[in-house]
């Protein structure tokens, strides 16, 4: 767990230190945070994908893939080519 940082000014009253402690919610969201760091980069759980495909704007070749992981797989590598020729061979071997 990290330190916590105090960004109040040095002439802060005891009033306003006590108040930004307790509103701090860092202590209890930061087990929530190393949790989630890296996780679409481990092996992905299946229940995640559908998630994924919305999130990275996957959903219009999602039809022509067999699964979300191949979309994933695929989609992501196709996004950086996408309106190049490579693109569109890319995405003309998808349909046959």
């Amino acid at each position: 767990m990290s330190e916590r940082q105090n960004l109040l000014p040095q002439n802060a009253t005891a009033f306003e230190r006590a108040l930004a402690e307790s509103l701090d919610r860092l202590p209890e969201l930061e087990p929530g945070f190393d949790e989630l760091r890296g996780f679409k980069f481990a092996p992905v759980q299946p229940s995640i994908l559908p998630w994924l495909v919305v999130e990275y704007g996957l959903g219009a070749i999602s039809q022509y893939l067999p699964d979300l992981a191949s979309v994933i797989e695929y989609g992501l590598r196709w996004q950086r080519v996408k309106g190049t020729p490579q693109g569109v061979a890319e995405s003309l071997t998808w349909v046959g």
